[in-house]
């Protein structure tokens, strides 16, 4: 598999909105391009697995500064903070 690296579905997920920085991808583009149309996924799913992302790369979950809500359309990654957020670091593991 020259030029391929195999992603666990965290990395998968991470990699999806890390192309996209600065995008709003919506909860079907997020839908199909990590599970596809052959699983039944609803939107709380999508929204319960970008909570569990959320646990893994942001300082604070509660109050993210990497993958921010869009309200009616989906996420996006911000690759640095916005302007008035505290800088953070993504966190290891």
């Amino acid at each position: 598999m020259a030029g391929q690296v195999l992603l666990d579905r965290i990395a998968y997920k991470v990699a999806l909105f890390v192309q996209r920085a600065g995008c709003a991808l919506t909860r079907e583009e997020i839908l199909k391009r990590v599970w596809g149309y052959d699983i039944l996924v609803t939107n709380r799913s999508i929204d319960r697995c970008i909570t569990t992302l959320r646990t893994k790369i942001e300082t604070d979950p509660a109050s993210p500064k990497y993958i921010v809500t869009i309200r009616d359309i989906g996420y996006r990654f911000e690759p640095t903070p916005s302007e008035g957020q505290n800088s953070t670091h993504l966190k290891d593991g």
